[in-house]
């Protein structure tokens, strides 16, 4: 019984981290955009393999310490770490960067092309 709630604490853990591991790569990816002018095009095919590795790294994590078997506090745990990311985090760095790039006068790439006269 004991081993069973330690096993299931530490896959919830193992969730938690993989959450925020996936959190932080997406961040870094809109970071990327923040700066480098992106089609829609692009945008939909680097987010295409964003979650290509993100359900890859989840489905390996579910078949190494849960034999396949779907279990909802695993699922918890990713959507937890993610939230905890977006708000401990993510909302933080992306506040400084946006300050950042006002500052030092970057300008939003908006992914249009510029029109010339």
């Amino acid at each position: 019984m004991v081993s069973s709630v330690y096993w299931e604490w530490e896959l919830f853990l193992l969730s938690l981290k993989v959450g925020i591991q996936i959190a932080f790569i997406y961040e870094v990816i809109l970071i990327f955009r923040m700066f480098v002018r992106h089609s829609k095009w692009t945008k939909m095919v680097e987010d295409l393999c964003y979650w290509i590795y993100a359900t890859a790294i989840l489905f390996k994590l579910q078949y190494n310490y849960s034999q396949g078997v779907l279990r909802g506090f695993s699922i918890l745990g990713v959507f937890l770490g993610m939230m905890l990311y977006y708000i401990v985090v993510g909302k933080p760095i992306n506040r400084l960067v946006e300050n950042g790039r006002r500052k030092y006068g970057a300008k939003k790439n908006s992914g249009k092309k510029k029109e010339t006269e």
